[in-house]
């Protein structure tokens, strides 16, 4: 008697699962690196599997925003609580860094306004003796650092031809 045996090719799957929940079962995985994700491989033969690690980079990113203090009226220098413009406070969260990058200003008419910055009432170098005229400009000396709590402050301290209906933006930087 002559037997022939007929083997029938087994097509295994791998059963791939996230959090326990099946996501499905093929023949391959293929992993793919995204945007700062690393991934490596290694054939651990002594367990008979593939060992994969999957790596995230830590990279940082840096963000502008900015923050506008409007005077409607006329722009003059404060007498006590006359005139006086109220800061704004600074928040900085754990990790980050947050930077006064530049400041853009005009008013809409007159003929100038000479303004300063102050953070915690030190004037900020760089950012004092600033012009404000009818031509919107941008003034951009050396960054300043900031930290949590600071208090930013907007000083006018001369005026000259009735300046009226400033606009005074900061602009920060944020890096987390």
């Amino acid at each position: 008697m002559n037997v022939t045996q007929f083997i029938k090719p087994i097509t295994q799957k791998v059963r791939v699962s996230k959090g326990g929940t099946l996501v499905g079962a093929r023949q391959e995985v293929n992993f793919i690196e995204g945007n700062d994700v690393t991934i490596t491989t290694a054939d651990n033969a002594g367990s008979n599997r593939i060992d994969v690690t999957i790596a995230a980079s830590s990279t940082t990113k840096t963000f502008r925003h900015s923050q506008t203090w409007t005077i409607g009226g006329f722009v003059n220098v404060a007498q006590g609580d006359i005139d006086y413009i109220n800061p704004i406070f600074v928040s900085v969260t754990a990790g980050q860094a947050v930077k006064l990058v530049s400041v853009r200003h005009r008013i809409n008419s007159g003929t100038s306004a000479t303004v300063k910055l102050q953070n915690n009432g030190a004037d900020i170098t760089g950012f004092t003796g600033i012009s404000v005229t009818t031509t919107a400009t941008t003034t951009d000396p050396a960054d300043a650092t900031l930290a949590d709590g600071d208090m930013l402050q907007l000083v006018v301290t001369a005026t000259s031809g009735s300046p009226q209906n400033m606009s005074f933006s900061l602009f920060f930087e944020t890096v987390v």
